[in-house]
Parts: C-alpha cells; structure tokens; sequence
C-alpha cells in the first residue's frame, strides 16, 4: 500500500516537472501582438491596455517578447516610479475664519517666509461657519509635485472631506483633488494611505489651500511634500464589466489573477443625488471583509477614486451609506493600472510578438545592468493594438464567506490520506482474517 502512494505521488511530481520544463512559445499565451521596432539594438516596450489586461502574474512573469522563429528575447522590467525624490515640509496657515464670515467679503493672510513678511488681500468671500481653511505657500516649489501628506488630527470615527485648490493669488482658485479621510479608532493611522496623489502637479509661484468641514478649525497644521523632477507616469484607466448591484447598497466584484490595480474610481450614472461609499476588500472568500477607503459620489460630477496602499484584494464590496437611498442603478467602475514597461534586447529576426498571459509562466527578467552598457534614453518601441476597447471582466463575488482554494486543497488532502488509512486497514484485517482461517 505504501508503494502504491509513493508511486502515485512521484507519478503526480512527474508531471508537474515535465509541464514546468516544457518550453512555452506565442501559442501558450492569452494574448500576442505584433511590435514594430526600429534599428537599435536595446529599445523600450510600453504594454498598452489590451495587454495589461491580460497579465495571469501579479508579478508580471508572464510577459515575453518572441522573435520571428519563435525564440524569448532578454527582458528587463523596467521602474515605473520617479527615481529621485525631494521631500519638502510646509507649515500651514489659518486662512479665513468662521468669524470673518459676518464682517464682509475681505479675508486677508499673513505670509511670513525668512526675514519679510508679506501681507495678501483678498475681496473673494471667506469660508462658510462650517468650512475651515489654511493655505500652504508653495511658490518657492521648483519640481512637479507627486504626492501629499498632511499632518492633521482627524477626529475617531468621524469622515472629513478634504478638497485641495491652486492657485497663483488669493482669488482664483482651481481644484486639484479631493479625499475623504478616515481615523476608524484611537491609533494614528488613517484608512487607507495617508498620502494623497498629486499627479506632478506643478505648484511654484503658486499657493495650496486645504478646505475641510466637520472638524476642528486647528485640524490641519502642516503638510509633507513629495517633488520629483521626473514625472511620474500616469496610471492607464480601463472600464470593468461584469460586476453585480447585489442591491441598491451593495456592488460586488472580483478581480481577475494578475491584475493588481492601484485604485478603484466609482462614478454614479443614475440620479442619486450625493451617495457616500466605503470600499471594502478581501483576499480570498474565507477571509472577513476589511475597510479600505471611503468616498462620495455625486450627481453629474466626475467619480470618487478609492485607494487602499500596498494590500492587494481581490474581491471588493462597495457599500453605499445607509443613509441614502443607495444607486438606483449600477455605477460605472473603471481600475486605474500602473503602466507597465519592458527593455528588450532585440537580438533575434524580425517580425517581433509581444506575447501576456500565461499564469504558469516562470519570471524571465534580466537586471538593466545586463541588458544596457549605455544610461538612458533608450528609443521606443511601437506595440500594434489596434486601438481596441479594452475591459476587464470582473467576475460578481456573492458577499457571502467561502472556501479558498487553499482550503479545499487541505481538505482534499486529509481526506485522501484517511481513505488510504482506512484502505490499509481493511486490506490488514482481510490478511488477519485470510490467516485464522488457515490455521
């Protein structure tokens, strides 16, 4: 009996070895796309959506770029991230008062920077009795900035909205962003990442103001700066399909192996007036459900982009704020992906095919450094997509707690090793049996 079991796990090794030494050509993957590429020999390769898309390896393994015969070509993944950074603290300065509200139209600030102080005038109307302000002097800001950080006390369980304006004087104002924030207990740590993307926006010469309601007027007293001379590159959106409005408080999805998107941008498509909505994810369905973001979404107005850091769910819930009356019908869902870009080594015959999605892929990447003798910039490589619309297929999650994958392969387990047991036993009171009857 032993022999059998250990015959039949080497023949089950077996065979997982013999599929992992098998070398995978174009045909093995989900997706090939022609690649037109000029004459130098180390050349860049942008995936463009259709191919994101694709992507079966959270770790991008499965990307490969074949020659005319077929032959993998050397790879290297390349950073998608600004390699330099600055990281500059402004101190925040009260700007407007509730008071100010009653006294007439005029708000006037005080800037004081080194050794001069210089006063601002203003005829633009102050904030509302609920709204407080502080302005951040950014003029002497000389890089595009990514992202921000503000050092504020947000109340426990208490959301703040928090809208982020620019603008060259006291009276002009245009809206940069806007982010919910969340402080879910007595801990310093907010829902979600702290920081707040800027995109590069260029903010010298300029002046930051950070509007917030439902909270001290002291929340906010400063704010941490991340600039980078090289922009960051932008995040690629791509509409989902396939999620479902379990009911008017309640859409489910569940991304597909391999796409690791950054954020979840939500926008209402019926008139639903103002939704508020929390994001909620877990990795596998036998796993509790964990916030992650909070959001509102309004009536005619662009979508509420979630992010929740580093962690990486695959089945979300967005849940609409009890208070309302929920969606009267299902919201647009778009996932904003980080680019993703590749050196290539073309050292094989053209025609070229970029080839994605093949979950059992093993990563091929090479380091920069043995691929490039040369620092940057390296030409650009042309992927042909045709310009099709590109979806991602979410399948619906049920809400309801299950058994992950990892579980049943457990089960599975245990159950087998107590059929062999049982078996080995029956076969050992057969020979007891077949050895008193000899006797």
């Amino acid at each position: 009996m032993r022999r059998l079991a250990a015959l039949t796990l080497l023949l089950l090794v077996s065979c997982d070895r013999a599929d992992e030494g098998k070398p995978l050509g174009p045909q093995d993957f989900a997706l090939t796309l022609p690649v037109e590429t000029g004459a130098e020999p180390i050349q860049r390769v942008a995936l463009p959506p259709a191919a994101l898309v694709a992507i079966r390896r959270a770790d991008k393994g499965d990307i490969r770029l074949f020659d005319a015969q077929g032959r993998t070509l050397s790879l290297a993944l390349l950073p998608m991230s600004p390699g330099e950074f600055s990281a500059v603290r402004v101190k925040a300065i009260p700007f407007g008062s509730p008071s100010l509200a009653h006294h007439g139209p005029s708000v006037s600030v005080r800037v004081d920077r080194a050794a001069q102080a210089v006063s601002i005038k203003t005829d633009e109307p102050s904030p509302a009795a609920s709204e407080h302000a502080v302005l951040l002097d950014t003029r002497q800001l000389d890089q595009p900035a990514m992202s921000i950080t503000l050092e504020a006390d947000v109340p426990v369980q208490n959301p703040v909205t928090v809208s982020l304006d620019v603008g060259s004087d006291l009276s002009h104002w245009q809206s940069l962003t806007q982010k919910v924030l969340f402080r879910p207990d007595q801990g310093k740590r907010l829902l979600g990442p702290d920081r707040i993307d800027l995109g590069g926006a260029v903010l010298g010469g300029r002046y930051l103001r950070v509007r917030w309601s439902g909270a001290s007027a002291t929340m906010v007293t400063g704010a941490n700066l991340v600039t980078s001379p090289t922009p960051a590159p932008h995040r690629i959106t791509v509409a989902t399909k396939g999620a479902v409005m379990k009911d008017p408080h309640h859409v489910l999805l569940t991304l597909p192996e391999g796409a690791v998107p950054s954020a979840l941008t939500v926008t209402m498509t019926g008139r639903d007036g103002v939704v508020p909505i929390r994001l909620l994810g877990r990795a596998s369905p036998d796993q509790p459900w964990t916030p992650l973001a909070l959001g509102s979404v309004k009536q005619g107005e662009k979508g509420a982009s979630l992010e929740w850091g580093d962690v990486g769910p695959r089945e979300f819930t967005i849940e609409a704020d009890a208070r309302s009356a929920g969606f009267s019908q299902a919201p647009r869902l778009d996932l904003q992906l980080a680019p993703v870009e590749v050196l290539a080594a073309l050292n094989g015959a053209a025609p070229y095919r970029l080839a994605v999605g093949q979950a059992k892929a093993p990563p091929a990447f090479f380091d920069m450094a043995e691929l490039a003798t040369r620092p940057e910039p390296f030409p650009q490589a042309r992927v042909k997509d045709d310009g099709r619309i590109v979806e991602i297929d979410v399948a619906p999650g049920d809400g309801r707690k299950g058994f992950a994958p990892r579980i049943i392969a457990l089960w599975s387990a245990l159950i087998g090793g107590v059929l062999v047991l049982g078996f080995a036993a029956y076969r050992l009171l057969r020979a007891n049996d077949v050895a008193r009857a000899q006797r």
